[in-house]
């Protein structure tokens, strides 16, 4: 079964980077530069997101938000992600209610770590 990942992030240089990982993964990418924009692609279909915090439009805490009150979206895993300091990031995370917290910059490994362990 193929891994769906939802990348939201407004840096055209993390989605490129994040979506070269996905590909080689055999995972597959759905991209949106913000939140609203993430809602408008957002389906039950989709098994990990990966958000970043800080975006125009609608910023990551808004769209968790938004997410974890749609029914069809439950099982949906979430991933925080943000350049900040990886403690504060963890709380954020936790405070925000996503599944994990993915420090920026990251590399394919770490990537490959943490869908491991969302999707087992």
């Amino acid at each position: 079964m193929t891994t769906r990942v939802l990348v939201v992030d407004d840096s055209p240089l993390v989605r490129m980077l994040a979506g070269k990982a996905l590909d080689s993964m055999g995972c597959e990418a759905t991209f949106a530069e913000d939140g609203r924009q993430a809602l408008d692609v957002l389906g039950p279909g989709i098994d990990v997101a990966l958000v970043d915090r800080n975006m125009p439009v609608m910023d990551g805490p808004a769209l968790i938000r938004a997410i974890r009150e749609r029914d069809d979206l439950g099982g949906m895993k979430l991933v925080l992600m943000s350049a900040t300091d990886e403690a504060d990031g963890a709380a954020s995370a936790e405070a925000f209610g996503t599944d994990a917290f993915l420090m920026k910059p990251f590399n394919r490994e770490q990537l490959t770590r943490l869908l491991a362990e969302l999707v087992r």
